[in-house]
């Protein structure tokens, strides 16, 4: 399908590692064991929470197509969010005790997840920041949700408030800001970065703002769309445009990389068509090889935007 050279295999993405789950895993034994959500939360909390998180999951996997982010890389970035970025959050959010610093503290603690996704070579483009942030932000959000909902007599009414208004809030956040963090990243433009994550930090803190102050009646239409309708729509309209761009910059350098005989007409053509990927990987039998040329596809998409 393509040169052997062409994809690294010396890359190894956040995630796979058994050194990134160290503090992860840390973090999620005090969280999990200071709240004890266990005791709180029925299965139906669980199935609940698990089937209106899945809408932020699935968009953010349909989205991440044409490179897909490693497994591994994704439950690592809903982890970091779930656990070090939300325990993190608490213990000093506790100590500064405001609405200004809380936001700036969650945004501060999630975003320390994008920037070691960078680091170690998970983000090439601007969707990537989307994916890893929003997953990130996915994370923190939902164990943000339990702790609101265990807080609660009606633990099950609180899931449903919550899942109504709040789960695509940090993906909004984070994800929105990474997007223009990423772009600073990769050009190299500190100044852009700092703006990203000044967008994430404000629309943030103007969520936490509007609610606190009550600017408007509980469930009225102005609350319905700032709160249910507003976040996802931004979101989805990002993840489509972004997705596009994706697939436009990674015809322009595979054309590239074919030209410089990097790839093959066949690598060429799986590269930029789903299509064209999903008729190749019909012909192949086996479950477990099919697996394994997609995901050398989605390596081989990586390193051609690296």
């Amino acid at each position: 399908m393509t040169n052997n050279s062409f994809v690294s295999e010396n890359h190894k993405p956040i995630g796979v590692k058994l050194s990134d789950w160290i503090f992860i895993v840390l973090c999620a034994f005090l969280l999990l064991f200071d709240s004890r959500p266990w005791d709180y939360l029925r299965l139906i909390d669980f199935i609940l929470l698990l089937c209106i998180s899945s809408s932020v999951f699935f968009l953010l996997w349909w989205s991440d197509r044409y490179e897909r982010e490693p497994g591994t890389s994704i439950i690592w970035a809903f982890a970091w969010g779930a656990f070090p970025a939300c325990l993190l959050s608490i213990i000093f959010g506790s100590i500064a005790g405001n609405t200004v610093s809380g936001a700036f503290l969650e945004e501060f603690f999630k975003l320390i997840g994008l920037m070691i996704a960078f680091k170690r070579g998970n983000i090439q483009s601007w969707m990537d920041g989307l994916i890893i942030g929003g997953y990130i932000g996915l994370g923190f959000a939902v164990y943000e949700d339990i702790i609101y909902a265990i807080s609660e007599n009606d633990v099950t009414s609180m899931i449903i408030d919550r899942g109504l208004f709040s789960i695509f809030s940090h993906t909004f956040f984070s994800g929105i800001g990474a997007v223009i963090i990423v772009f600073g990243l990769l050009t190299r433009r500190f100044w852009l970065q700092l703006i990203g994550f000044t967008v994430a930090f404000t629309l943030h803190l103007l969520w936490n703002t509007v609610l606190d102050l009550g600017l408007f009646p509980y469930i009225n239409e102005a609350f319905f769309f700032f709160y249910a309708v507003l976040p996802p729509t931004v979101v989805i309209t990002s993840a489509i445009l972004l997705r596009i761009h994706e697939k436009n910059l990674l015809e322009i350098k595979a054309t590239v990389a074919l030209k410089n005989g990097q790839i093959t007409e066949e690598t060429f053509n799986l590269i930029k068509s789903l299509r064209m990927r999903r008729e190749y990987l019909s012909h192949i039998s086996s479950a477990t090889e099919r697996s394994q040329h997609r995901q050398r596809i989605h390596a081989i998409c990586r390193q051609i935007l690296s």
